[in-house]
């Protein structure tokens, strides 16, 4: 019979084994996010942002009622009022990210947008009571020194299409706070993702009005888009399934790299000395502070 050293070689053997395959998923799905925001750049000067978001949407509902069909009680929540409300707030976060991308380069936005783990923080020290640590303080404070490079607010005022990425980082926010009572009254984690999806399927029908087909020149890049936001969606929850969540957390930030790449591949956008030691600084930041986050737990 193994003894528990034994039994603790080999867990951690087993965890190494699975962690190469968990970063290439997690890397898979941000470049799947990023090239989804690609898209959604393209064709936000012909559809509007609200109908762009309820396509992504569709697709999400379509994938997800054979599921519903096979587990109706991922339907059944202790918190129905919190879900919904998350659902909204995912909504408005989509949104409000689509409509950014059409006034700024596709890193710039990004960037911005990853300002919601600093906000994460400070509500969970504020609201939930949690311990943030010098390190994570440190990180934070950095994270916000990157943010302030990349949006440069100037003397006069601050530029207001800033407030769409930022606008999109607080929904974001507030959403992942939400998680965690919905979670202490025993929702699962598919409860959370039904009623997130059908809230905020709802809520851009009703805010976008009549269903609007895409043109059929117009056709092929959304349906890229919405395949590559749903792409993006199984790569993280298969990179969940093996292995811990908080592993996944820093190389979110990879974002912000394949949207650098991508900008410039596709749009020719170049972005400045400045900005891009801001993205990078934002990127460093932020992966250590998530990383620091899951040492700190017990």
């Amino acid at each position: 019979m193994a003894d528990s050293t034994e039994i603790q070689h080999a867990t951690i053997v087993k965890r190494h084994g699975r962690r190469l395959p968990q970063i290439v998923l997690a890397l898979l799905a941000m470049l799947s996010f990023a090239l989804s925001d690609v898209f959604a750049k393209m064709l936000v000067g012909d559809i509007s942002a609200f109908q762009l978001a309820r396509y992504r949407y569709l697709g999400a509902v379509l994938v997800l009622i054979p599921f519903i069909m096979i587990r109706p009680a991922s339907l059944r929540s202790r918190a129905p009022g919190l879900q919904i409300m998350r659902g909204l707030l995912m909504f408005g976060a989509t949104a409000m990210l689509i409509s950014a991308l059409a006034l700024m380069p596709v890193a710039e936005a990004t960037t911005l947008v990853f300002v919601s783990p600093i906000i994460v923080t400070l509500l969970s020290a504020t609201l939930l009571g949690e311990r943030i640590g010098m390190l994570r303080t440190a990180c934070l404070l950095g994270s916000l020194g990157g943010v302030a490079m990349v949006a440069r607010p100037d003397l006069i005022g601050p530029d207001p299409s800033m407030l769409l990425p930022f606008g999109s980082a607080l929904c974001w926010a507030i959403a992942a706070i939400l998680t965690r009572p919905t979670q202490a009254r025993g929702d699962r984690f598919d409860t959370t993702l039904v009623y997130a999806t059908l809230s905020g399927f709802a809520a851009v029908c009703i805010v976008a009005g009549r269903f609007e087909p895409p043109e059929a020149v117009l056709l092929p890049a959304t349906l890229a888009m919405v395949a590559c936001w749903l792409a993006g969606h199984a790569a993280v929850l298969a990179a969940y399934r093996l292995g811990r969540i908080a592993d996944v957390a820093p190389i979110s930030y990879s974002q912000i790299v394949w949207a650098v790449i991508l900008g410039l591949a596709f749009f020719s956008e170049v972005l400045d000395a400045l900005t891009l030691l801001g993205c990078g600084i934002v990127i460093v930041c932020g992966a250590i502070a998530s990383r620091q986050s899951d040492v700190a737990r017990p």
